[in-house]
């Protein structure tokens, strides 16, 4: 589960996050995961759907 991936403003558009991204999922491979699975805000499913990810079913949570 990928959780939590911030960039600076000062790096945004300069490809910080795709390979944030990118070296997870190869964390994830080298590991044996059979899937990689993350949780956005609406405004950033296009960023995840250009790295590969598919929107995929819903998240539900308790906070304590």
């Amino acid at each position: 589960h990928i959780e939590d991936i911030v960039v600076s403003p000062d790096f945004k558009n300069q490809g910080v996050g795709k390979r944030l991204v990118e070296h997870l999922v190869k964390v994830a491979k080298d590991m044996e995961c059979y899937k990689c699975v993350l949780h956005c805000n609406p405004c950033l499913v296009s960023f995840y759907q250009q790295n590969n990810f598919t929107h995929y079913g819903y998240h539900m949570r308790l906070d304590f």
